[in-house]
């Protein structure tokens, strides 16, 4: 296969899950060992966010903030944002809120997947900071849920 076969980088990531299947794609540590994430799995988990982001309003082009640290739940957000049509605005974990603030305003981001809801409050708070300039802002998906107290 060449690089000519995809129309897009989701139609690659795909393809290539369906033919390595059980293979691992992405690691992490969880409870002190590194696990594997197989290709079908992460298949799995991203055609399960493309179609939650699609339910919630997500037009083909419209810009999604993405802010999460560099694990695998970052990865599978950028390629469901890709699947369901969105462009990924990537955004750092240690942005302010003034910062977050300026790329909703300039990026015009129509939604926000983030890995914590602590992370949710910071790009909350920017969007009502950056009002009316990041009015576009409609929701704001959490990946993991917030821990119990």
């Amino acid at each position: 296969m060449t690089l000519d076969s995809w129309p897009n980088l989701a139609a690659m990531f795909f393809s290539q899950a369906e033919r390595l299947g059980d293979r691992p794609f992405l690691w992490s540590k969880r409870g002190g060992a590194y696990a594997a994430l197989s290709w079908r799995e992460s298949a799995a988990q991203v055609r399960a966010l493309a179609g939650a982001l699609r339910r919630y309003g997500l037009a083909p082009g419209d810009r999604v903030l993405l802010c999460s640290e560099n694990a695998p739940h970052w990865a599978i957000a950028d390629f469901a944002i890709m699947a369901a049509g969105g462009i990924t605005v990537p955004a750092y974990t240690t942005n302010t809120v003034r910062d977050h603030a300026h790329v909703l305003a300039d990026s015009g981001a129509a939604m926000a997947v983030v890995s914590s809801a602590a992370l949710g409050g910071r790009v909350a708070a920017a969007a009502a900071a950056a009002a009316p300039e990041a009015a576009a802002l409609r929701r704001i998906v959490a990946i993991e849920a917030p821990a119990a107290e």
